[in-house]
């Protein structure tokens, strides 16, 4: 998901995901935190989709964290991660 929010992938993958910016013509605060929209699913199958599950788990990240470097954004996750777990 990083890579592909950052457009490091390739053109095959360009229009795989939607951002939330894309579908409204006003701004919201789901939009301002460079969201993606979830797909429509109709059944459990469908929410293991890979569209599904990136798109949720992009939007779970802190904003903050979508920003930073690529090793950065390893490091942070990871530790965001292990706190998570130690609570």
């Amino acid at each position: 998901m990083y890579d592909y929010h950052h457009g490091n992938l390739p053109d095959v993958f360009k229009m795989y995901f939607t951002h939330v910016s894309l579908t409204h013509k006003y701004n919201t605060r789901f939009a301002s935190k460079q969201n993606y929209a979830l797909p429509y699913v109709k059944t459990n199958y469908g929410k293991f989709n890979l569209r599904f599950v990136g798109a949720t788990l992009w939007n779970s990240i802190n904003e903050n964290l979508k920003i930073v470097e690529k090793a950065q954004f390893r490091n942070k996750l990871f530790s965001n991660f292990i706190k998570s777990y130690n609570q």
